[in-house]
């Protein structure tokens, strides 16, 4: 049941309406015209009858750098993987003008005002990623949270075209001039590491990431627990790509490469 209050002001008088339900947040709503209130009470009353009722009043009180603040607070992004770039991200956006923008308020407009701004410093695939992050956070806010929005505006922009993956392979004596300058390297594990990585197309973060108890020498296979997909697979190595860790002196650390 709707109650409404008069209040009387030094040059009006308002009216103050609360609607209450059980298990639900009371709504209030200010009107200066009585009619009008009762009017704005009977159609809440409706909806929270069927169920289509949303209180968007907290979410007209954030701006979306609190939602970027909160996400790094509560280290939901130390879930991923890569928590570090969303961090760096989340850290970017805070200096963009998007992150004044109020929740309730950010539209498709503001999006693409930020993806005019992002793509002159970034590229497409980037850009895609920043509009990403924004949307996780969103859905964060909404599933997580309890903050009630419309439906999140990120999944109406459309994303940037991405350029086709590399596909390029060494030709002539490129293959020689890259190991002769590893060898020359400062770096004493460059040089292995370029031919381990030629031989078994390993990743950059799983090569660093390589122990010598991952490696199995009798059937000639490496265990790589942490992967992009986040499953752990085994590869195959080939007698060369064993020689060449056989031929390392082994560090105290466990570690193959530093």
């Amino acid at each position: 049941m709707a109650s409404i209050i008069k209040r009387k002001r030094k040059t009006k008088i308002t009216y103050l309406v609360f609607v209450r339900r059980k298990g639900v947040k009371a709504i209030s709503k200010s009107f200066i015209n009585k009619t009008d209130a009762k009017k704005w009470a009977r159609a809440v009353e409706r909806k929270l009858d069927t169920g289509d009722y949303s209180d968007y009043s907290e979410a007209s009180k954030l701006l979306l750098s609190d939602l970027f603040r909160r996400y790094i607070g509560e280290q939901k992004h130390k879930k991923k993987k890569s928590w570090k770039m969303y961090e760096f991200r989340c850290n970017i956006l805070l200096k963009d003008p998007i992150a004044d923008t109020n929740l309730l308020r950010l539209s498709s407009k503001h999006l693409a005002e930020f993806r005019d701004r992002k793509t002159k410093e970034v590229g497409p695939s980037t850009f895609n990623k920043y509009l990403s992050l924004i949307s996780v956070v969103i859905d964060t806010a909404m599933q997580d949270w309890g903050i009630y929005l419309p439906h999140n505006q990120c999944r109406l922009v459309k994303r940037e075209r991405e350029p086709n993956p590399r596909d390029r392979i060494l030709v002539r004596d490129e293959y020689s001039r890259l190991i002769e300058a590893c060898a020359l390297s400062g770096n004493k594990y460059l040089k292995n590491m370029v031919l381990f990585s030629i031989e078994t197309a390993i990743r950059v973060g799983e090569l660093l990431k390589m122990r010598y108890d991952h490696i199995n020498f009798d059937k000639f296979t490496l265990l790589i627990p942490e992967t992009k997909t986040g499953k752990p697979r085994t590869i195959p190595l080939s007698p060369k790509a064993i020689e060449i860790l056989q031929s390392m002196p082994r560090r105290l650390d466990g570690k193959i490469f530093p």
